[in-house]
């Protein structure tokens, strides 16, 4: 009766760690899905080369930085220099290298190329919460004209 009791408690407690790695399983997989679709959603913004669709996703607290211009906290002026910045290098495209999910939840890694009509720039950005955290504009070399 005893060995019964215990192959029960056992196999209890097998089928209960089999549903907790089910459904954490489950849940991590909607989590980075839901950190694709925004990444994917601050792509889309970027490769349309208009400032505001792009600054809707800033954080109100950002780290900004892009060429020639002081490093921002305030996502309005982050939007603001943004918006001048696409005036001076209208964009024509931005190609994602790679977007990662981060080790926390709600987290993301966007690298890519924005190539406008006079410079390419690299992109690193962190999303966290589907909000623009990191925006790292690099100036590459200049294209030949």
């Amino acid at each position: 009766m005893k060995s019964l009791k215990a192959i029960f408690a056992i196999s209890l407690i097998f089928i209960s760690l089999i549903l907790i790695t089910v459904i954490a399983t489950i849940r991590a997989e909607v989590i980075e899905e839901d950190t694709v679709q925004t990444g994917e959603g601050v792509i889309k913004a970027l490769q349309t080369g208009v400032a505001n669709k792009v600054s809707a996703y800033f954080a109100s607290n950002i780290n900004f930085f892009i060429p020639d211009n002081p490093i921002y906290s305030d996502s309005t002026d982050a939007a603001q220099s943004l918006a001048t910045l696409f005036r001076m290098h209208p964009v024509q495209d931005f190609e994602q290298e790679s977007l990662l999910p981060g080790n926390a939840a709600n987290i993301s890694y966007l690298k890519g190329t924005l190539h406008t009509q006079n410079q390419d720039f690299a992109l690193y950005a962190t999303i966290y919460n589907g909000k623009v955290e990191q925006f790292d504009l690099n100036a590459l070399k200049n294209r030949p004209d």
